[in-house]
């Protein structure tokens, strides 16, 4: 019953963490597992959640194609 409610705050989470980075900054996904993790705690509850998991993470080129 959480999931629409914790995609939507993974994706808002992400979307502020990415407006803040530079063009071509390599991904940190530990900063970014921290985040998800705090996220997802405010929407299913303190404790709930004990890791996040990123399965796979790619970056693309700052410049347009």
């Amino acid at each position: 019953p959480y999931m629409p409610r914790l995609k939507d705050a993974f994706i808002k989470d992400l979307y502020d963490y990415y407006s803040y980075q530079s063009p071509g900054q390599k991904i940190n996904t530990e900063a970014i597992k921290s985040r998800l993790k705090v996220a997802g705690d405010k929407v299913v509850g303190q404790g709930k959640i004990r890791k996040v998991l990123i399965q796979a993470a790619f970056q693309r080129s700052a410049g347009r194609n």
